[in-house]
């Protein structure tokens, strides 16, 4: 009689334990499928508001903002160049070397 309550609770142990399981892997799957659809939505509204990026051809004329500023740069000019595109670099971004004029 004691063997037989033993056997019959491990068996609904492992029964609770593999129910457990299953459950925490369908709440596993059904939270990264939703991470994964917020992040979509989350790419999607920041590429919105973000513009493209300027392509440049060679032979392009640039000039690059000054970002670093010191006392007394007031009176220096905003942007450094003019540069010319000498050559493009085949990246995800493009990204262009260019050459002072």
């Amino acid at each position: 009689m004691k063997d037989e309550n033993e056997d019959i609770m491990k068996l609904i142990e492992e029964e609770k334990v593999k129910n457990y399981d299953e459950q925490r892997n369908e709440l596993r799957l059904e939270a990264k499928e939703l991470i994964q659809k917020i992040q979509e939505e989350n790419v999607k509204n920041y590429n919105i508001k973000r513009k493209k990026a300027t392509e440049y051809k060679v032979g392009d004329y640039v000039a690059i903002k000054r970002t670093q500023f010191t006392q007394e740069s007031k009176l220096y000019p905003k942007y450094l160049g003019p540069f010319a595109v000498t050559a493009k670099k085949h990246h995800e971004r493009d990204i262009t070397d260019t050459k002072r004029v």
